[in-house]
């Protein structure tokens, strides 16, 4: 298929290469960033586009933008190809003043910086038609074997549960960091603890993987870790909050 991206980020750079790599053809990277859609055009084999630039030969424009520059389009964006965006809280029908517009929404958290394999990344599409969305499952199939149809109300209440599932266990990771720091230790040692919890949540369930004081209860430990954090009271604040939901959802009662 004939894609122009619209985009030089992290969703940008991982669907281009995975695109690419499976035999699509690029028609070109536009940005506002024009440094930025330069290096991803070099580096995706393509040429940097101005603003108005989209070749005739365009099938889909793909719209690897921030979620507010959905909802403030350039006109010259709209045409005869398909209009899709890859946001996974943004509805579909940001786009209906297209012909034939949709989604692909990648479930992974992605990366300019490290190349993501999306052969196994779950690619959640929607189409404004019958017709589009059998196009769009069609490029989601090519990249991945995970292609799921998925309208934008699920698609809004999955996104807020990944927000939960990478965003925030990744900045639980950073206080981590910062208080092996504190403790004159090196934030690499916890590396293999984080790769573990990962991979112990996804092969038995989040729930069978918890372990730790407030899952046991351990009340002296509770107590004496909250001490521990006097001198960072808003990480005190998380511990307390987290480890009383950890404690509710193993016993049913508050902590």
């Amino acid at each position: 298929m004939n894609v122009f991206i619209a985009g030089s980020g992290n969703a940008a750079t991982c669907l281009g290469l995975a695109l690419r790599a499976t035999g699509h053809r690029l028609e070109g990277i536009w940005s506002r960033n024009g440094e930025k859609a330069s290096a991803l055009a070099a580096r995706l084999g393509t040429h940097a586009a101005r603003e108005g630039e989209i070749p005739e030969s365009t099938e889909l424009v793909l719209l690897c933008l921030a979620d507010d520059a959905l909802h403030e389009l350039p006109a010259w964006l709209a045409g005869k190809w398909m209009l899709v965006h890859t946001s996974g809280s943004v509805p579909m029908e940001v786009l209906n003043t297209a012909r034939h517009y949709g989604v692909l929404y990648p479930l992974q958290t992605l990366s300019a910086l490290r190349e993501t394999p999306l052969a196994w990344v779950p690619l959640c599409v929607e189409g404004s038609d019958a017709a589009s969305e059998q196009v769009l499952l069609g490029l989601a199939q090519s990249v991945s074997s995970r292609a799921v149809v998925m309208n934008s109300e699920q698609r809004r209440q999955l996104h807020l549960a990944a927000v939960f599932t990478n965003n925030f266990a990744n900045h639980m990771f950073a206080i981590g960091a910062q208080l092996a720091r504190h403790a004159q230790a090196d934030p690499a040692l916890l590396g293999p603890l984080m790769q573990e919890t990962a991979a112990k949540a996804a092969a038995v369930g989040p729930e069978e993987a918890q372990t730790g004081p407030a899952v046991r209860g351990d009340r002296g430990t509770l107590a004496r870790q909250r001490d521990m954090l006097a001198a960072f009271p808003e990480w005190k604040h998380i511990y307390q909050q987290v480890s009383s939901e950890i404690y509710r959802q193993r016993y049913g009662k508050e902590l």
